[in-house]
Formats: C-alpha cells, structure tokens, sequence
C-alpha cells in the first residue's frame, strides 16, 4: 500500500479529537540501523497550529539488538561481524531541518554527516513570507538564510524559523517608533 502526500486532515464544525494517519513501513529482511521521518503539520485552514505541529518518528529495527548481543557475546558467525561493521559504518548522524511554518518557506540540507563534515543548510522564503533565522535547541545560530558549520558528530534539529513580511514590517516599526 503506498501513502501519497501531502495528506489532509479535515475537522467537522464543533468536531474535537484526534486523527490517525497510517504511514506503511515496508519489513525486509535486512538489519538496519535506526531510521526516521518528521511529521509536520502545515497550512492551516480556519485554526492556527500549536507548538506541537512537528514530530520525529524514530523506526528500530529489532533484529540490530539481537546481531549486537550476538556480537557483543561473542557468539557471532563471520557473516554476522562483517554485518554488524558494516552498520557501524554506516551509522552516521544526522542533521535534520525544519521549516516553521512550513507553509512559509523551504529549507534543505538534511542528511548524515561524518564527523568534520561540511554541511550547508539553506533556507527560501515562500512570497509574502520573510526568512527570520537558523535555530537549534531553541536558540538562534544565524539569521543568515544560508549557514554552513563543520557536523559535530551528533546529532541535530535546525529550524528555519519564518515570518510573514508584514509581521517583520509591524515589529520594525514598533522598535522604530519606541526609541
């Protein structure tokens, strides 16, 4: 079964509650390393989103444990050592970017990145909307659209933080006007 996207998700007037989109995840029967993917809720109509419209949804694969316990036991076959360096290898952070709102702009340069890396993130603004800056943890990195830095070697959660260009307009004003 193939999902497409976007998905829409409508309320009926005076309608309270949640709703479930199911996303099908295809088994195989290869070990994996953990994988994601983020849910962003955007484009309201008739509401305005809260500060939870955005979600990482993290996939284990079971079958990792059970390959490390055989590894770290001792008990592994050559096959399952050879597997179990090549996921170590593999197993990169990763740098992940959102917009907010996601209907105000685009971003890009998400992916895993070794250590010392250059990574380059960029961030366009939709028409009408304003690009106001780079955040991580909560905290502004650069207001510059496009931002690159060496991957520490963790992993990261940027958001490309936008504003409509007459809100920025109204709040320049009333700095202006309050000196």
């Amino acid at each position: 079964k193939t999902l497409a996207f976007p998905v829409t998700l409508s309320w009926a007037a005076g309608e309270i509650g949640g709703k479930t989109v199911e996303i099908p995840v295809k088994k195989d029967s290869a070990v994996e390393n953990d994988e994601f993917l983020t849910l962003q809720l955007s484009k309201p109509s008739g509401l305005e989103l809260g500060e939870a419209s955005v979600c990482t949804v993290w996939i284990h694969d079971p079958a990792y444990d059970a390959l490390k316990a055989k590894v770290e036991g001792e008990t592994a076959t050559k096959k399952e050592k050879d597997a179990w360096a090549k996921l170590q290898k593999a197993q990169l952070p990763y740098v992940r970017v959102l917009a907010e709102p996601a209907h105000m702009g685009k971003v890009s340069g998400y992916g895993k990145f070794a250590k010392g890396k250059k990574v380059t993130l960029k961030a366009t603004a939709g028409k009408g909307y304003a690009f106001a800056g780079w955040y991580l943890g909560g905290e502004l990195v650069t207001k510059s659209a496009s931002y690159s830095f060496k991957a520490t070697g963790e992993d990261a959660d940027y958001r490309a933080r936008f504003v409509t260009l007459a809100e920025d307009k109204a709040s320049i004003r009333a700095a202006v006007n309050g000196l």
